[in-house]
């Protein structure tokens, strides 16, 4: 596709959830998922705003059942 690949690995502490790496293979400095106008942005990356937002509701989901 137009994205650049991928490798996610999860870390689990007692089955939970507690980390996500993801390595992206020839992204270099910059922000992934970002407009290409804005300095440090590269459009090809995932994109990191909606991972991140995608974890945390996650972890609250955990912590409020």
């Amino acid at each position: 596709g137009s994205r650049h690949a991928t490798n996610i690995t999860d870390y689990r502490a007692s089955g939970r959830l507690v980390a996500s790496l993801c390595e992206v293979i020839g992204l270099g400095h910059a922000w992934s998922g970002g407009a290409a106008s804005h300095t440090y942005s590269d459009p090809k990356g995932p994109d990191a705003s909606r991972m991140i937002w995608t974890f945390m509701a996650k972890q609250f989901a955990v912590m409020t059942t």
